[in-house]
């Protein structure tokens, strides 16, 4: 069947260019308004303050705690792989999101009261291992009870 072994998931360019660009937008927005200079400045350095914190996180920290997928479609089973090490597995995929650039999947796992968000977007990872992730999105999802439906 088609399995997804070990999928690493690097860091993406991809989000760091859309979510720079969400930024400048912000300051362009900022710099046309009809507001006070004073009003300006502060809703500037708080956007500037904002942008740098995301891009310290982002490309110091790598905040991101799923650091890697391994999908079993004969199983049914998804695992997840935190930095630290520590395995969660999946008990109830609640939604899977296919778009050509990016994959969006919410996991339900029981050592977490709310679902994890694990987004893979396409340049953090191969395109062989992409393709994969996007077949197992679309049709295959995993059950309570650990059964694959198809």
């Amino acid at each position: 069947m088609f399995n997804l072994s070990n999928l690493y998931i690097r860091q993406s360019r991809t989000l760091l260019y859309l979510c720079s660009g969400v930024y400048f937008i912000a300051l362009y927005s900022i710099f046309v308004s009809l507001i006070p200079t004073f009003h300006k400045s502060l809703f500037s350095l708080f956007v500037i303050m904002s942008f740098a914190y995301f891009i310290y996180n982002r490309l110091c920290r790598d905040s991101s705690s799923i650091a890697s997928i391994a999908w079993s479609a004969e199983g049914g089973c998804i695992q997840l792989f935190q930095r630290d090490g520590v395995r969660l597995d999946v008990v109830e995929l609640k939604q899977a999101s296919v778009l050509p650039i990016v994959v969006c999947l919410q996991c339900k796992v029981e050592e977490r009261l709310f679902p994890i968000p694990v987004i893979v977007f396409w340049d953090a990872c191969t395109p062989q291992e992409f393709r994969r992730l996007r077949v197992l999105a679309l049709h295959c999802s995993v059950k309570s009870n650990g059964e694959a439906v198809q």
